[in-house]
């Protein structure tokens, strides 16, 4: 329910009678008009933005709070959402055997067929391809 709420907020509606302001309003007097609860529960940038069209002061500590905590946890993987420095995909692929690197691998090639095959997404195997335009060529193994 709180996410809807939220989501409300940052309608792109301005005025005083406006679904985002109304809903700001709700938050901020269910949280018992305290700014710096309003602002942890709803996240910076929804409060920014309402407080701002309210004419409500920004607490300088809670910038200063916000400030600190991005510059210390670092910048975001857009892909997965997290946080470089929690990122250990290294980690998992160097502690896998080269038996577990290849079911893996295989693995997501059937994942990959069946998506092809099922039309969501239409791929073509690489080496198929390489080999077809005449890029790819078999080589002896030589041990």
């Amino acid at each position: 329910m709180a996410a809807k709420l939220v989501r409300l907020m940052r309608s792109p509606d301005s005025g005083p009678f406006s679904v985002s302001t109304i809903t700001g309003d709700l938050l901020l007097a269910l949280l018992g008009n305290d700014i710096r609860q309003f602002i942890l529960t709803v996240g910076y940038g929804n409060a920014a933005g309402y407080m701002v069209a309210r004419h409500i002061e920004i607490p300088a500590d809670i910038i200063e709070q916000v400030r600190e905590s991005s510059s210390e946890s670092g910048a975001v993987n857009p892909v997965t959402g997290r946080y470089w420095s929690q990122e250990d995909t290294n980690q998992e692929l160097a502690n896998m055997t080269d038996e577990e690197k290849e079911r893996e691998a295989e693995r997501l090639f059937v994942l990959f067929e069946r998506l092809n095959k099922t039309g969501i997404i239409k791929t073509a195997n690489p080496v198929c391809a390489a080999a077809e335009s005449g890029r790819f060529e078999e080589l002896d193994d030589c041990d």
